[in-house]
């Protein structure tokens, strides 16, 4: 049974129907920074439920009702759906701890969220969050600080991805991947990748023949160590900041 059925009961989709517009807003928007007012533990407080996603399995699809927030607790979310001419299309990313969010104006999701890791998301019904917030106006404040801080936070890091260079761009979501998937292993840090070659390809705005030339320069220099399709091992992440933050375009 789909995540999306899953939690049907903490939902009550709109009579009528529902306009297939709308995009998944691009601040993918980090509860990290407003821990220290408390925000997160207090949006657990008001939760309407829990969801629990196997890997490949939707959170939403394209189409769904808008009629929830969710933060995502453990995991990777992948935006994206249907296929462009040279592979599948993506469009974002979401990391541990971050709000999913869709456009405040649209009424239907339109793209599909896909759990590429097993995943944990808390789930918060839009009409209860409007409600809580009118009576501690002081939680809305301070999720509109975090949203505005991690917007900037977000397009900075899509302006690196443009202005870096292949192997900076590629560089620096691997170094993300790394620190949140990766553990401790003899000779680096290891991850499986939760993106198929095309997946990558598209997020980052490569060629996939692109992707796996700069994945094989890597291994014979020594960078990494590929176990099969999906195991990393970084040998030294170090390396790779420094090419996610050093290496630009002329």
């Amino acid at each position: 049974m789909g995540a999306s059925k899953k939690h049907a009961e903490l939902q009550s989709r709109p009579t009528g129907e529902a306009s297939r517009e709308g995009a998944v807003y691009p601040a993918y928007r980090s509860m990290r920074a407003a821990k220290s007012h408390g925000l997160a533990a207090r949006l657990r407080k008001h939760r309407t439920g829990q969801v629990v996603l196997d890997t490949g399995e939707n959170l939403v699809s394209s189409g769904d009702p808008i009629t929830a927030v969710y933060s995502l607790r453990e995991g990777i979310l992948l935006a994206g759906g249907g296929e462009k001419a040279d592979g599948p299309r993506v469009s974002g990313l979401f990391w541990p701890g971050e709000l999913v969010l869709a456009d405040p104006t649209a009424r239907c999701w339109a793209v599909d969220l896909c759990a590429r890791t097993e995943a944990r998301v808390d789930v918060h019904d839009r009409a209860g969050l409007h409600a809580v917030m009118r009576d501690e106006p002081d939680l809305a404040v301070w999720l509109f600080e975090a949203a505005c801080g991690e917007l900037l936070g977000h397009l900075d890091f899509e302006r690196r991805l443009r202005i870096l260079a292949v192997e900076g761009r590629f560089a620096a979501l691997m170094v993300r991947f790394a620190r949140c998937l990766g553990r401790p292993c003899e000779g680096g840090r290891m991850f499986s990748m939760p993106l198929l070659r095309a997946e990558l390809a598209s997020y980052l705005g490569l060629r996939t023949e692109t992707v796996c030339r700069v994945l094989a320069r890597w291994q014979k220099s020594g960078l990494i160590t590929l176990k099969g399709r999906r195991t990393f091992i970084i040998h030294s992440l170090a390396d790779f900041e420094s090419l996610a933050s050093g290496i630009t375009r002329s």
